[in-house]
């Protein structure tokens, strides 16, 4: 069976960009509920999840989509890099991740979005580790997933 195992997030809207304060969701099974306060984050984990998924950009990230990354302004920084990690099992039990990295860049006038890295990954079931399978998640994430995700917002 097909199932969300985890999703790592730093960077991502209010979430923290250092690496060292990454956020981890554990799915369990069979229901992962997620509560908190407005403005806690449980919308941005559904959009990462979403775009772990299909590659796509939330709404209202604006048309440089730079809003969906942690605002370097905030930081004082020129440069926030922000990363998604989904690891899910997939058809046939396969054990996979998927690694979207972005970059927003702040110069005088405006913040430009850019995606650094987009990956999946299989598990190898003898040593654990894992290996790059390809660098365009997208074609391969929803197959194993199982899945259709619609592109309109539900």
């Amino acid at each position: 069976m097909t199932s969300i195992e985890q999703i790592q997030i730093s960077g991502v809207r209010s979430f923290d960009p250092n690496p060292a304060h990454r956020q981890t969701i554990v799915f369990q099974k069979p229901l992962t509920v997620i509560l908190g306060k407005n403005g806690a984050g449980k919308t941005t984990i559904i959009e990462a999840l979403l775009n772990a998924c299909t590659g796509q950009m939330p709404p209202g990230s604006g048309s440089e989509k730079s809003s969906f990354v942690y605002d370097p302004k905030v930081m004082g920084e020129t440069d926030v890099k922000a990363q998604i990690r989904l690891l899910f099992t997939g058809r046939g039990g396969k054990v996979m991740q998927v690694i979207r990295s972005f970059q927003a860049l702040r110069t005088r006038t405006k913040t430009t979005f850019t995606t650094l890295d987009s990956t999946v990954a299989f598990q190898d079931t003898a040593t654990g580790k894992f290996y790059l399978a390809l660098t365009a998640p997208t074609m391969w994430t929803v197959p194993c997933l199982k899945c259709w995700v619609s592109p309109r917002r539900f």
